[in-house]
C-alpha cells in the first residue's frame, strides 16, 4: 500500500461506489464509475470524467482506495481536490499528496464517510461533484466474485477492469 489506512469502525464486508452527482461523464466506454469498490480495490477520477473537461483538472486528480472497509480519498492531481461531508457544507480542500520524508504515509488524504462529496474542479466545485456510498456487501450491493462477474440486482454481469 502507498498510504496508511486511517483507524476505522467499517467492517471489511463494506462495499464502496463512487457515483455521479453533477457534471459526470458516465455514459462512455471502460465506465467503471458507480462500479463497487470491495478492500483493496481504487477508483481514479479526473478530468475525463467530466462532462465537460475542464483544463483545470488534471488527467488522474484524486484516488478512491478501500482497504480494510475504510475508504481513503488521495489527492494526485496538480490542483486541489475538494471534498465536502454533505451537499450544503463548506467544501474543504485537499492538496497533492507528497512523500513525507522516511515514512512509509502520505500526506493529502482523507477518510471518506458514507454521503461525502468529491468535487473534481478547484475553480468550479459544483461542475464536476461525486458522492461516495457505502453499504454491507450483500445488501442489493454487486460484489466481484472468484468467476469474474458481478452478482446482485439484474443477474450477473461481466465484471469491468479499471484501465490504469
Amino acid at each position: 500500500a502507498q498510504w496508511q489506512v486511517p483507524p476505522s469502525a467499517y467492517s471489511s464486508s463494506l462495499v464502496w461506489r463512487v457515483l455521479p452527482h453533477a457534471g459526470i461523464r458516465y455514459e462512455y466506454a471502460g465506465c467503471t464509475l458507480a462500479m463497487p469498490l470491495c478492500a483493496g480495490e481504487e477508483q481514479t477520477l479526473g478530468r475525463f470524467d467530466m462532462a465537460d473537461p475542464s483544463p483545470y483538472v488534471s488527467r488522474l486528480q484524486c484516488v478512491v482506495h478501500v482497504e480494510g472497509g475504510a475508504a481513503t480519498l488521495l489527492s494526485i492531481g496538480k490542483p486541489p481536490t475538494l471534498w465536502r461531508a454533505h451537499e450544503s457544507a463548506p467544501w474543504m480542500v485537499l492538496r497533492k499528496a507528497r512523500p513525507l520524508g522516511d515514512d512509509i504515509g502520505f500526506d493529502g488524504t482523507h477518510a471518506l464517510q458514507h454521503g461525502e462529496q468529491i468535487s473534481l474542479d478547484i475553480r468550479e466545485p459544483e461542475a464536476a461533484v461525486f458522492t461516495v456510498t457505502c453499504e454491507e456487501a450483500g445488501a442489493g450491493a454487486s460484489v466481484p466474485q472468484e468467476d469474474g462477474y458481478m452478482h446482485g440486482y439484474g443477474g450477473p454481469q461481466q465484471q469491468q477492469q479499471q484501465q490504469q
